[in-house]
């Protein structure tokens, strides 16, 4: 295939330096939440938080001034052994990465300058603890590399070693008596001991799905607080746990989650979300009090250093202070006190980012956001508690508040498209039956803490890029837009948490299609009831000095760590107002009168002319950016792009850069992957430095390994047809076989050779720039492969051991070990494996898998985590294959469709068939586990087809579907050309799953864990051969 773009092979010395993502700001916000507090005397004190913020005081907090810190980072802890002598832990969630990164600071002059401890790479970092001037931990979140999330060092911090433990979620607690005892509390209820360098788990009657977020200890009496007003302590070092008995309703128990706890003597002081209270026990615990604080604002962190002098800090960069044991707060300092713009979503990465840069960034609306559900399984895994925090650092990237989340109403991401009442029945288990009614207390609770000028919520109607989840959650919220405002409903929120009531202006729906949302009622939105404002990605912001998009963009590796397309146009509609509707077009914010420099807004500077760019104008951006939207994506665009570099001269390189990745990232989401890899290609030689580059690096080397990927990078004028052609008979609806023509592919073994020496030379360019990222055990498994495929395999083994020293128990430990299986058969498989035989005829497709070619394939039983649920929908699987065709039956148990129901003749590709019972079958040939195809078909023959997760992939296969009574049951043909090049399949091992997603049930698969999402650590692997005959040696499996 000819190239007329101008682009060299990657070179192995390019040098991309890996940097952090930037706040869009060069001002420091004042509203920047605060996450940690220390107070070495009565006088003297820090608060640390978002943004690099460091507060301090000499004179207890009369006045606080903001001492330098050469970081962007979350500030989440801080120690200080004396006036002089400190450290700070810091964290960020990774971009490109499901992890986070974590660095420690520290001051030997009382903070006025502050210096990275040691180089080494964490996990990002909760609290850090120095019991003498050489010996100290630090604790915090996990990740692949790091699961535990516990280091010790014994030379003030210049290195670090791993404590051991197996894994952990994260953890959000600690306290620790000296090195080697200390106790600590996570996610998901999470409880441990460390006892002379091993985490031990601690048993603890903790409600799941709520989180450890506080531990303190005083007297011998160790206090743990979380979610839910829960209160443990511990009079024996962890080993038993007692609840403190309040006098808190229960009511008010589901509201108030509890964040911090400080203890000195026989007194203990608790605070949390909402923060209008402090709860107060003088005698250990044997009574309580409530003490108003007089500031709802969430407080995350409390220090008391003597039984009089405390204070306390939290959203919005509020410091609060007592003298007299907490029975009176004042506030020393606040950065706001209440959000203009609230985005209440099933899941925070449905914000637009574009719109968040423009409101936040660009013109100074304090924003927050509010996500309703979390994913059910990152409660329990490495890495779930840096999950919780990537919505947070990614829109205060684009210039938001803060970012919430609630940890009540999990949801495993299989089921976001199942029907509102199994939904509801989901989450009444965890409720007691009044799911319903808790959703909504959640809701106006926010409402009322937050006091927005307008909401912004999901779709109301379900559908593609709209799950029912997202749906229920907005038909929750537009119930609770006036609810909020009247004091009847839940009256404990007022008359106990002292919070008021509140009517914000306007809610809105973000509305993914063109589709208008139905206004109050359950009408159709009509005439002057409903508008849609839409909001111009592209456009540019003076103060930012670039487009929202770029905006948008730069924080998008944030809030998606895996390669996502980014943003389109931002439409809303209007569901609701505090009044009548305005006749007309109504804005987001038009109309209402905030002023900047108050509660709900910054003080933004002045627009000035030379503001709007210093290198380029915007009508230089603009022109730009109208001529690669008029590229053409037929074959005739090459000539266009071949000039993209010099539409981009004249721009300064982060502009060049984003119009680069937007062009790559439109070729890519039109099925052109050719002018994408070579458009990305370009953007990492030209700009190495831009923040995207390295999403680009990442991308080319899992392409430049992946057979998936390249084989939709052919040029299509090359590309055959299969031989042989299925027809379907419309009188009886079953489809036959016929004829024979095509062309014969050729598949160039030397092309794939030097692909692969591209993807270890991005590998070895990854390593350079950001070993971090490189130890990611995807990146590993990639490299792996692309060593395999050109003969190194002791280079390939060295990959899997960077993944298993990191973490033995690795998620990846089994596909390790299955790969390590195929080139040493003394080895055991972990895994049960697959086969398909070559068959001798070619089955009659008509979903009844009666044909002679399925008698002599192996059944492989779908399993389920949960049992029954595996009983009842019982589902079974057969694969074989013949020169031209790979086939696959299956028999699925309990059809969601009626008994003797007739297959849709006009099927076409990428059906929406998210709420329908589906089979899927993932395979990735070449075994790098990053990339794979996934053809997915419902009990009525419905199709739709990726490949890398990219819906542009339309291959022509086969389908038919049969259903009888307690049964339905499918047949497909998938021409090898359309995978592959290779069609000589005997011998050849794939790795594969195949899942069925029943909606409201648990995913059934050949191989667990499975997920709706594809998991590739749950694949296993699946041979060719020839029937009749001995297979060969496994070792040729390469």
């Amino acid at each position: 295939m000819s190239h007329r773009f101008p682009w060299r092979p990657f070179l192995l010395g390019l040098t991309l330096g890996f940097l952090p993502a930037i706040p869009l700001h060069a001002q420091e916000h004042e509203d920047a939440t605060l996450r940690g507090v220390v107070f070495v005397d009565q006088h003297e004190g820090w608060a640390v938080g978002d943004e690099g913020t460091i507060w301090h005081t000499l004179d207890g907090g009369e006045v606080w001034e903001r001492q330098p810190a050469d970081t962007k980072l979350t500030l989440s802890g801080i120690t200080m052994r004396d006036r002089h002598l400190g450290w700070v832990a810091a964290r960020k969630s990774s971009p490109f990465l499901k992890g986070s990164q974590g660095e420690v600071y520290w001051t030997r002059d009382g903070g006025k300058t502050w210096s990275k401890v040691a180089k080494q790479y964490f996990s990002g970092i909760q609290s850090v603890l120095f019991f003498d001037k050489r010996l100290g931990c630090i604790v915090g979140e996990t990740t692949e590399q790091h699961p535990c999330g516990v280091f010790v060092t014994d030379d003030a911090g210049k290195n670090w070693n791993a404590v051991l433990g197996g894994q952990w979620p994260g953890w959000k607690a600690s306290w620790f008596r000296d090195a080697s005892f200390g106790v600590l509390g996570g996610i998901h209820g999470s409880f441990a001991v460390l006892r002379d360098g091993q985490l031990i788990p601690a048993p603890c009657d903790w409600s799941p799905n709520s989180t450890v977020h506080d531990i303190a200890e005083a007297n011998g009496t160790i206090w743990a607080v979380g979610d839910r007003c829960q209160i443990f302590s511990s009079s024996d070092e962890g080993v038993t746990w007692a609840r403190a008995e309040t006098p808190i309703p229960r009511e008010v128990r589901e509201s108030w989650n509890l964040h911090s706890v400080s203890a000195v003597g026989d007194h203990v002081w608790i605070a949390g979300r909402p923060g209008s209270l402090v709860l107060h026990s003088p005698n250990k615990g044997r009574t309580w009090e409530i003490l108003p604080t007089g500031s709802p604002m969430p407080l995350e962190d409390l220090c008391f250093v003597d039984e009089s002098h405390g204070w306390a800090v939290g959203a919005m960069g509020t410091i609060l202070a007592t003298k007299d044991g907490g029975k009176q707060w004042t506030a020393q300092r606040e950065g706001g006190s209440r959000a203009a713009v609230l985005w209440i979503n099933r899941q925070g990465r449905d914000i637009p980012l574009s719109v968040a840069a423009r409101l936040g960034a660009e013109e100074g609306y304090r924003q927050v956001a509010f996500e309703l559900t979390v994913p059910e399984r990152s409660l329990g895994s490495p890495g779930g508690l840096a999950a919780s925090r990537r919505v947070n650092d990614a829109l205060r990237q684009v210039g938001g508040t803060v970012a919430e989340h609630s940890n009540r109403f999990p949801l495993d991401p299989s089921r976001v498209n199942d029907p509102p009442n199994a939904l509801i029945a989901e989450w009444n288990r965890l409720h007691e039956g009044k799911a319903g009614e808790e959703i909504e207390r959640e809701l106006i609770l926010a409402l009322r803490l937050w006091r927005p000028e307008i909401v912004i919520t999901d779709d109301i109607v379900p559908g593609t890029h709209n799950p029912m989840a997202s749906a229920l959650v907005a038909l929750g919220v537009r119930r609770c837009f006036r609810r909020a405002a009247d004091p009847r409903v839940f009256p404990e929120q007022l008359a106990f948490l002292q919070l008021r009531p509140h009517q914000a202006k306007r809610l809105f729906a973000h509305v993914p299609s063109l589709e208008a949302p139905q206004a109050e009622g359950g009408e159709p939105a009509k005439g002057k009831t409903i508008v849609i404002d839409r909001l111009a990605s592209k456009e540019l912001g003076a103060r930012l000095g670039k487009s929202y998009l770029e905006a948008a963009n730069e924080a998008m590796p944030t809030l998606w760590p895996e390669f996502h397309s980014t943003e389109r146009e931002a439409r809303f509609g209007l569901l609701a107002s505090d009044g009548e509707r305005s006749v007309g077009r109504v804005t987001l914010m038009g109309s209402l009168q905030l002023q900047p420099g108050t509660e709900a807004r910054r003080d933004v500077a002045p627009v000035a002319e030379e503001a709007i760019a210093t290198d380029g104008s915007q009508e230089t951006m603009r022109e730009v950016v109208a001529a690669v939207q008029r590229l053409k994506i037929g074959n005739q665009s090459d000539a266009t792009l071949a000039h993209l570099g010099t539409m981009t001269r004249d721009l300064p390189p982060s502009r060049a850069g984003s119009v680069l990745h937007e062009t790559g990232m439109r070729y890519l989401r039109s099925g052109r992957w050719d002018l994408a890899t070579q458009t990305f290609q370009y953007l990492v030689e030209r700009f190495p430095e831009h923040p995207l580059a390295l999403q680009a690096s990442r991308w080319l080397m899992a392409y430049w390994t992946s057979i998936e990927a390249q084989r939709q990078a052919e040029d299509p004028t090359l590309l055959g047809t299969a031989r042989a052609k299925y027809t379907r008979n419309e009188s009886t609806g079953k489809t036959t076989t016929v004829g024979s023509s095509g062309v014969q592919l050729l598949h160039e073994r030397g092309r794939t050779q030097r692909a692969n020496i591209q993807a270890v030379a991005y590998g070895q360019h990854l390593q350079g720039s950001s070993r971090h990222l490189w130890s990611d055990p995807q990146i590993q498994l990639c490299l792996a492969a692309a060593h395999r495929k050109i003969g190194q395999l002791e280079t390939r083994e060295g990959h899997f051991r960077v993944i298993l020293d990191a973490d033995p128990a690795s998620r990846w430990k089994d596909v390790i070990n299955m790969e390590r299986w195929l080139f040493d058969q003394a080895r055991r498989c972990p895994r049960p494996t697959g086969r398909s035989v070559h068959a001798p005829k070619r089955p009659y497709l008509d979903g009844q898998l009666d044909d002679e070619c399925w008698r002599h394939t192996k059944e492989l039983v779908l399993g389920c985590e949960d049992e029954m649920t595996g009983e009842i929908f019982r589902t079974t699987v057969r694969f074989c294959h013949d020169d031209e065709f790979f086939y696959l039956g299956a028999i699925a148990g309990q059809p969601a469709a009626r008994p003797g129901m007739e297959a849709t003749p006009r099927r076409g590709h990428d059906a929406n068939i998210a709420h329908s019972d589906r089979i899927e079958f993932l395979v990735d040939l070449d075994r790098d586990y990053s990339t794979w195809y996934r053809l997915s078909v419902n009990h009525e023959g419905q199709v739709r087809d990726e490949c890398w997760g990219q819906p542009s992939w339309n291959p022509r296969w086969f389908v038919a579907t049969a259903s009888g009574q307690g049964y339905w049951s499918l047949e497909t043909a998938i021409p090898i050309t359309e995978l592959t090049h290779d069609t000589g399949l005997t011998h050849q091992w794939w790795a594969f799953n195949v899942q069925r997603i029943v909606p409201g049930q648990k995913i059934l698969a050949v191989s667990q864990p499975a997920s709706a999402e594809g998991r590739s650590d749950g694949f296993t692997l699946m041979k060719f051969i020839q029937r009749d005959r001995r297979p060969d040696p496994v070792q040729q499996a390469n």
